[in-house]
């Protein structure tokens, strides 16, 4: 057995099994736990719960394990549930507990007769707090109601012994068969469809039977089986009685037998740019968007979303078609108009008409939340699009608020692992970035990639994909090496075996993230050579007004001034603010921030009256907009400083670098390279004045700070 044994082993139990009912080894005898066991346990798996309250707990639930898990979880969700009343900390603990004493007490008396076991104590207890769960309050609003927990949990326990996966439990046959598991068929109106349950809805479904202790799964490991307590699943199915068991089961075998027939979501692979090419044919010769069906409905917003994700500028305006098209036939308020309005809302966004998309999200959130609630996750999903328009249009405070919201509410609904849940964590690390917090925000992207790594392997296309914006959150914070080795590294640049809808985007930003990161580390003429490289491909791809191909062409302008070609820095710079202006418009703070740069290379150019022009309209409007003390609003007053340099100016210049040092201080960016930056600027301010330099050499050159445009 040795070689069996994992290695090392010797710090560790090793319980060896056999399924063999005449093998020789006699069984192990697992006693049940001591109330010492019952209230360690508990105070592990509920943070924050006292010895004493543990006690109480553990006094009633028993010795058997599973009655201390379920326990435990019926007291974090009730903790979770007061939290969202603003109660915290031991406040909403302690209210757990005592609800908990008091429904198990109630339980129990209501059987005086004869006392119940605790796991079946406990079970009751569980059914009716699911039903106070946000997966809950979200089937209120549709027609099944929150009867369809009660579904999935019954099938959970008839198909969990078989060994399932999440697979079949997020099929679309399950979802059909959910949707039509509560209210009365003879409602729906005449040849009206049955459209099944929605995707999202469904996780959340599942992830609160996860989070009640009732099933056991992670979403970032769909293969694994589903797995349920055998205690559990016996005494679901005894309460079921013979007839609806017997309903239950004919219910499920049809689910079975269509689920066979159909991809699984996580296998299928995506779609290679002919395979696109060859789907939209099909859809314009059989005229898909006139179909009133859901299934075909579904496909052709799949076929969007497909478009969407390439980003390129073909295929955005293919999506906007499609889009407006289906609009002429579909009603705008059913569940598919809806995802069809919000699809075009992100596609204009997409294409840099944000004064639309934004009219568009705004009034499908409205919709969302007046039909399916608050914490509907169609509503979440919808209100973090809403958020990207309001970053757009430079409202960075607001987004951030608004992504904070669906954060939280979506990690309560789905945890933290599902897709959903990853999706508005990346958004919200950018809206962190976008305030000037940059330090959370690569908090939050570092926690996602090494999560993604763990799960899936550094080569996945899921942890090749956060690369880049990786990377990029690693220069905000002055961190231009590991930058630089994040995108050396990854296989972003590397030719695939086969083309990918988002090779286009995610190369152009890893190659001008390569760029910035050469620059910064002195590699002028490498950066010079990739950002003119770049920025053909992306505006030959994704479109002169994409905001990525701005980005490339902003980088270029730093790399011409850096070689001495200042007209042709003031000539790109120029035309990515006229590109701003026409799009974000003439006061967001990306317009700004690309004044910044203009004044910075005009000054290069000999222009330095334009120079201060510029730089003070620029360094007075991201003020106006973001604060005093946005990273955006220092590096503004540290080229403004320069430029009073140059005209010769020092006591303002003076003044004006000693109030960025002091806000870099502030903000914590006491140890940004940009922060030395200025320090050094201001040290050959005050040589030229005539003052003592602070100490050590005077820096010769008088350097600008490196901004990048977002």
């Amino acid at each position: 057995m040795a070689a069996l044994l994992p290695a090392p082993s010797e710090h560790c139990h090793v319980l060896l099994g056999v399924r063999g009912s005449r093998a020789s080894a006699a069984a192990v005898e697992v006693p049940p736990f001591t109330r010492q066991e019952s209230e360690a346990l508990l105070t592990t798996l509920v943070r924050g719960l006292t010895p004493t309250a543990a006690q109480d707990v553990a006094k009633r639930v028993g010795p058997l394990p599973l009655a201390v898990r379920l326990a435990a979880c019926w007291l974090r969700v009730a903790t979770a549930r007061a939290e969202a009343r603003n109660e915290f900390g031991q406040e909403a603990l302690s209210q757990a507990v005592n609800s908990f004493s008091q429904a198990y007490d109630d339980r129990q008396q209501a059987h005086a007769a004869k006392p119940l076991p605790s796991v079946e104590v406990l079970l009751h207890l569980t059914r009716t707090s699911l039903l106070r769960s946000p997966a809950a309050e979200a089937w209120a609003r549709e027609e099944t109601g929150s009867a369809a927990l009660e579904w999935l949990l019954q099938a959970c326990a008839l198909l969990t012994s078989a060994g399932t996966d999440l697979k079949l439990l997020r099929s679309r046959p399950l979802a059909l068969a959910l949707a039509t598991s509560g209210g009365d068929p003879a409602t729906r109106p005449h040849g009206t469809p049955a459209r099944p349950a929605d995707g999202p809805l469904v996780d959340a479904s599942l992830w609160a039977l996860n989070r009640h202790g009732l099933i056991d799964f992670d979403f970032a490991r769909p293969r694994q089986p589903v797995r349920q307590h055998r205690v559990l699943r016996d005494l679901i199915r005894c309460q079921m009685g013979d007839e609806e068991r017997a309903r239950r089961r004919t219910e499920l075998r049809a689910v079975i037998a269509a689920a066979r027939t159909e991809t699984d979501e996580d296998d299928r692979t995506a779609p290679t740019p002919q395979t696109l090419l060859r789907r939209g044919r099909q859809i314009d010769a059989l005229r898909l968007w006139q179909d009133d069906r859901p299934e075909v409905q579904s496909a052709l917003l799949g076929h969007v979303a497909d478009l969407i994700v390439s980003q390129e500028k073909q295929a955005l305006d293919e999506a906007l078609r499609l889009t407006r098209k289906a609009q002429e036939h579909w009603r705008p308020d059913s569940f598919e108009g809806l995802r069809l309005r919000s699809m075009m809302s992100q596609t204009l966004r997409l294409m840099q008409e944000y004064g639309d998309s934004a009219r568009l999200a705004r009034g499908v959130l409205q919709t969302y939340r007046t039909q399916l609630g608050l914490g509907h996750p169609r509503s979440l999903l919808m209100a973090d699009a809403y958020a990207a328009n309001l970053g757009a249009a430079g409202h960075f405070r607001d987004a951030l608020d608004e992504g904070l919201h669906v954060a939280r509410s979506m990690l309560r609904l789905v945890g933290p692992r599902h897709w959903a849940g990853v999706q508005v964590r990346r958004n919200l690390a950018w809206r962190y970035a976008m305030v000037g917090n940059a330090t959370e925000g690569l908090r939050i992207l570092r926690e996602l990639y090494e999560h993604l790594r763990a799960v899936h392997g550094d080569d996945a296309a899921e942890v090749q994909d956060m690369v880049p914006a990786l990377a990029q959150m690693h220069r905000l914070l002055g961190q231009t090496i590991e930058s630089y080795q994040l995108l050396k590294n990854t296989r972003i640049l590397r030719h695939p075996v086969e083309p990918r809808i988002t090779g286009v985007p995610l190369e152009v930003k890893a190659e001008n993230g390569l760029a910035v990161s050469e620059r910064r580390l002195g590699r002028h003429d490498r950066a010079r050579e990739r950002d003119t490289r770049i920025v053909g491909l992306a505006a030959a791809v994704l479109g002169e007004r994409s905001v990525t191909t701005l980005c490339c062409r902003f980088s270029l302008a730093v790399d011409h001034h850096l070689a001495g070609d200042h007209d042709g820095a003031v000539r790109e710079s120029a035309e990515c603010l006229r590109v701003l202006r026409s799009t974000l418009g003439d006061e967001h703070p990306s317009t700004h921030l690309c004044r910044i740069r203009l004044g910075v290379h005009l000054r290069g150019a000999g222009r330095a009256r334009e120079a201060d022009e510029t730089g003070r309209e620029a360094r007075e409007g991201l003020e106006r907009r973001l604060g005093r003390h946005h990273p955006w609003v220092l590096a503004a007053g540290a080229s403004l400083a320069n430029t009073l340099v140059a005209r010769g100016d020092l006591a303002a210049a003076e003044v004006l670098e000693e109030s960025v040092v002091r806000g870099y201080d502030r903000t914590g960016l006491g140890r940004h390279p940009d922060r030395a930056v200025v320090a050094d600027n201001l040290a050959m301010t005050r040589a030229e004045r005539g003052g003592a330099p602070p100490g050590g050499e005077v820096p010769r050159v008088r350097r600008d700070i490196d901004l990048e445009l977002l």
